[in-house]
């Protein structure tokens, strides 16, 4: 299968070559256009690879659709663009070894042999606006992220740490070490200025972030009364 991303970074669409067989598991709604030679498969379970009856409650718990849609060709050099329902841009993850966790919302496209899964996140989940649970993306295979804004991918050596505002988070390195942390030492400052709570990674690892936020916060009283209200 090859890949381009095309139209970026403002209105990216995936762009994907399959040879005969080969397979994409879609974000229902995203197919822009396609030659004829593709089989489409739809059916209840979401993207979350292991199925059963929970497979609904965990496929809401990240975001994601209740329905899981297939694209597979039927004959060599077969061409189908995706894109997802809001400006931004779109990134591929390699998967190898280590496994991303992927932010709520951020998942648009995977090979079938990637295995996506739930994991519980916490407080730090809740507090940094990706929900108490993220999807957790496991190789090998590729798997496409969608990005409000531009996506930036920042490459942190061992030790190394990196801060990133809670809202503009994508995905990153399953095993990395990630804190919630304040900005300022002042409690003043954190509960009421924009730039209070962020996330604080610890290398080694992959962070990618995007360039917009999926809405405005105003710091953390304001985190907190969108979670209540």
């Amino acid at each position: 299968m090859r890949h381009t991303v095309a139209n970026a970074p403002a209105f990216s669409t995936l762009d994907l070559e399959l040879a005969a067989d080969e397979e994409i598991v879609v974000q229902p709604g995203a197919m822009v256009a396609m030659d004829t030679g593709f089989d489409l498969a739809a059916g209840f379970g979401g993207a979350l690879t292991r199925r059963g009856g929970s497979s609904t409650i965990r496929n809401l718990l990240v975001g994601e659709s209740l329905i899981r849609v297939c694209y597979k060709a039927r004959r060599d050099d077969q061409r189908i663009s995706l894109a997802p329902s809001h400006p931004g841009d779109i990134v591929a993850i390699e998967l190898t070894d280590a496994p991303f966790f992927i932010a709520r919302g951020a998942w648009l496209a995977s090979e079938p042999r990637v295995d996506l899964s739930v994991q519980y996140a916490g407080v730090k989940g809740w507090m940094t606006s990706t929900g108490l649970f993220l999807m957790r993306a496991k190789g090998p295979g590729l798997v496409f992220c969608t990005t409000h804004g531009g996506a930036v991918r920042r490459d942190l050596a061992a030790g190394e740490r990196f801060l990133v505002d809670n809202r503009y988070i994508v995905a990153f390195t399953a095993d990395m070490t990630f804190e919630l942390v304040t900005v300022t030492k002042e409690l003043g400052a954190t509960a009421l200025s924009g730039e209070g709570l962020v996330n604080r990674y610890t290398g080694p690892g992959t962070v990618i972030y995007q360039t917009r936020p999926l809405q405005r916060g105003g710091g953390w009283l304001s985190i907190l009364a969108q979670s209540i209200f």
